[in-house]
């Protein structure tokens, strides 16, 4: 798995991408390298249906509602990321390992 993640990270730096255009980037690009029936392209499909993005929900959710003091959401909404990740990867263990 550590091979596969190498090998995606530079492809796209060669390619000249400064990041990995984002975590549905990565999972295509996942999909494309290693195949949908792998065990790196279930993993990256668990992680990242898991995961919601912190930050938009802060601007849209919050936004919308008129919340301005996002002084713990941040932190807070980082660390359930970091929680779901790491429950993500247990599962797809459990379930594909």
């Amino acid at each position: 798995m550590a091979e596969s993640v190498r090998v995606l990270y530079e492809r796209n730096r060669q390619r000249g991408h400064a990041a990995w255009c984002g975590a549905r980037g990565l999972v295509i690009e996942t999909m494309k390298t290693l195949g949908a029936d792998s065990f790196g392209g279930r993993l990256a499909c668990v992680i990242q249906g898991s995961t919601e993005t912190t930050f938009y929900v802060l601007a849209v959710y919050f936004g919308s509602v008129g919340i301005t003091k996002t002084r713990y959401a941040i932190p807070f909404g980082l660390v359930a990321d970091f929680a779901g990740v790491v429950a993500a990867i247990l599962i797809a263990y459990a379930m594909f390992g």
